[in-house]
């Protein structure tokens, strides 16, 4: 009987142990994780860069890389769950401003557009009359 219960407490161990690596592993990403996030972070910036988010999102493309700093300096202090925190927020401040860039380049499009037509138009009144 000995044998079968340290068995069954080798067994259980080995099960809460292995919950308590998944659980730990899966809820907070380690300092490698995060360092791959950051490199991430600053593509997205390099990009929103490019497609000239400095010009049309001012503001959040600087809040987003005042983040990344704090996000830096946190991982400097191990503190990997803040890091990883405030990494998401200059994420969705770098998509922000991405997105606002994209926006208006198209209403610039569209403005040009509308004053073509309206330059056609014109033309043809002078040609009709």
């Amino acid at each position: 009987m000995m044998r079968k219960e340290k068995k069954a407490v080798l067994w259980w161990l080995a099960v809460i142990s292995a919950a308590v690596f998944f659980v730990t592993g899966c809820g907070t990403p380690g300092m490698e994780q995060v360092r791959t996030r950051i490199s991430n972070t600053e593509l997205m910036l390099q990009r929103a860069k490019q497609n000239e988010a400095e010009k049309y999102a001012p503001l959040e493309l600087k809040l987003a890389e005042e983040q990344l700093e704090e996000a830096r300096a946190a991982l400097e202090e191990e503190e990997v769950e803040e890091a990883t925190v405030i990494l998401e927020e200059a994420m969705m401040r770098v998509r922000l401003a991405e997105q606002k860039a994209q926006t208006a380049k198209a209403k610039e499009r569209a403005q040009d557009k509308e004053e073509y037509i309206d330059t056609l138009r014109e033309e043809m009144d002078r040609t009709v009359e």
